[in-house]
């Protein structure tokens, strides 16, 4: 019998499912009972625009502005199938399912003491 990755505790996951993401957090919000934290890592250069990931978490991994280290768990499914249709003749070309990846947090901690900003004075590439 094959074990669920989804059972496993963050301690017992795989290492390709365990992922470390240092970065500034962007905004927060909650649904349901999670809260979805959006953190934006730091650009490779000034003219290349930073990646955003979504981190979904049970408590808040902190506060808007604030630079966080944040242990997570890899997680996706795939979503809803797609049509890819001709659109002169209107017939189906494809079908294809598309993945839903996301990030549990397991465990973070804050790595530096900046003063928070609002969205409104950071640039794309700044950290």
């Amino acid at each position: 019998m094959v074990d669920s990755v989804v059972a496993m505790r963050p301690a017992e996951l795989p290492e390709a499912l365990a992922v470390s993401v240092t970065g500034k957090i962007h905004e927060r919000r909650k649904h349901n009972d999670s809260i979805y934290t959006t953190v934006r890592l730091k650009a490779v250069d000034d003219y290349t625009k930073p990646q955003v990931l979504n981190i979904v978490s049970d408590l808040p991994i902190g506060a808007v502005g604030e630079v966080v280290t944040v242990n997570c768990s890899l997680g996706g499914q795939y979503g809803k199938p797609v049509e890819d249709r001709d659109r002169h003749t209107g017939e189906i070309r494809d079908v294809f399912y598309p993945v839903r990846m996301w990030l549990r947090a397991t465990d973070f901690s804050k790595t530096g003491s900046d003063r928070a900003a609002t969205p409104r004075q950071q640039r794309a590439g700044s950290f």
